[in-house]
């Protein structure tokens, strides 16, 4: 039988301002899911790019460096 171990969602988000940044953010935190923000850029248009990984559902989701 197989067995789901780990898994995550990886996204690249891009946001209008920092504020709307801000507030998804704290969403994140707020949030019981466990999520890494691998980077954030600042565009040359003022925009915010992001890259981040976020628990799926209630899968393990691993500590960073840690191999399973």
């Amino acid at each position: 039988m197989k067995r789901i171990i780990s898994a995550w969602i990886e996204q690249f988000i891009e946001f209008d301002s920092e504020m709307e940044y801000a507030v998804f953010e704290q969403d994140l935190k707020n949030s019981n899911k466990k999520y890494r923000i691998i980077s954030k850029d600042k565009l040359s248009d003022g925009k915010y790019r992001i890259h981040l990984k976020r628990q799926y559902n209630k899968n393990i989701f691993p500590e960073e460096g840690v191999t399973l």
